[in-house]
């Protein structure tokens, strides 16, 4: 009907960086609708119309999606937990994309990470690569973000890292920045740390595509707000508590 607002598909609009895109869209005067895994975690009275991200059932996904216009779709895995693994997430994201096609969504803008290769010895990395490949295959008109990292309140990495350094008389870090430490040092403290905590800090693969630049890009900066900035305007809050991960997503 003319005059409607556009509705707009985002997966995971109540976790991090699909909660943002949710926000935005809606201050915007779209309609939103989610695809999420935690249809019971929706705040009461929410504007979003939730429906269930489920891969085993691509006719429900091909329903959910139809009569939106953009899909933005950040759903994928930060590391192996139970049965799911990076090559989980691909064979999902291929579900989901396909979904998408089917139900005549006209966009995709899909988050990814720097580095993306579906050559890469890493499986995260590896595995966005193969998610890209099967995004450009699906034939949908596509935009593909690759942050080197995400940030503002309620994320993980960056709180994180505060909440350590608040509570550690000694912290780690590289040989590239100002205080060196054993690189082969980190994932296992990190490992003691995390069941410290039962949760995940950083595992020995995500140390060594950090290690190995993955994490850095070349290009010039696109976002607006310096992560530099940001930190110093928000120091007082940052690490106050503890962010989990298994707790957002497995728990």
């Amino acid at each position: 009907m003319p005059g409607e607002p556009q509705t707009d598909v985002v997966t995971g609009a109540f976790s991090y960086s699909g909660a943002a895109i949710a926000r935005d869209l809606l201050a915007a005067g779209h309609r939103v609708r989610t695809l999420t895994g935690h249809p019971g975690r929706a705040p009461a009275g929410t504007r979003i119309d939730v429906q269930p991200l489920d891969f085993t059932d691509p006719d429900a996904l091909r329903r959910s999606l139809q009569g939106a216009r953009t899909l933005y779709n950040t759903y994928w895995i930060r590391f192996r937990h139970g049965g799911m693994t990076h090559e989980t997430a691909v064979a999902n994201s291929r579900v989901l994309f396909q979904a998408a096609a089917d139900a005549g969504i006209q966009r995709i803008v899909h988050v990814s990470i720097t580095h993306a290769d579906s050559g890469s010895p890493y499986p995260y990395f590896r595995g966005k690569g193969e998610a890209e490949r099967h995004l450009k295959a699906a034939g949908v008109p596509c935009a593909i973000v690759r942050p080197a990292i995400l940030f503002g309140g309620g994320d993980v990495l960056v709180n994180n890292i505060a909440w350590l350094l608040r509570r550690l008389p000694v912290f780690a870090i590289s040989r590239a920045v100002i205080v060196p430490a054993p690189g082969w040092l980190i994932p296992p403290l990190s490992a003691v740390l995390g069941a410290m905590l039962r949760d995940v800090l950083l595992t020995r693969e995500e140390y060594q595509a950090m290690a190995a630049g993955l994490a850095d890009s070349g290009a010039p900066a696109s976002g607006r707000t310096s992560l530099t900035d940001w930190v110093t305007e928000h120091g007082d809050s940052l690490g106050r508590g503890y962010a989990s991960e298994l707790d957002r997503h497995y728990r």
